[in-house]
């Protein structure tokens, strides 16, 4: 049991292996498992794309406010004053 645990492992099971480790184009044959990190886009259906139109014509019918309040230095320097966390509100 010892013996097997010692031998040499395959370039696969090794952990992070440089290129030069591993026979060339060995890679290409090898089925790759692995979780993508993003996430993925939502998928549209005509259901989604009517609630979405209900919504903006609700908007449009409350005549709600479509504008985005953008911060400016004297906003930034008012927050900092007042000890507020901006650093993140802020490039």
């Amino acid at each position: 049991m010892e013996a097997a645990a010692l031998e040499a492992k395959p370039w696969q099971l090794a952990g992070e292996i440089a290129g030069g480790a591993r026979p060339e184009n060995s890679l290409l044959q090898e089925d790759l498992d692995f979780e993508q990190a993003t996430k993925s886009a939502p998928v549209i259906t005509e259901e989604t794309t009517m609630k979405l139109e209900d919504i903006i014509k609700q908007r449009i019918k409350d005549s709600v406010s479509w504008k985005i309040k953008v911060p400016t230095a004297t906003s930034r320097s008012q927050s900092k004053l007042a000890g507020q966390n901006v650093e993140g509100l802020f490039l």
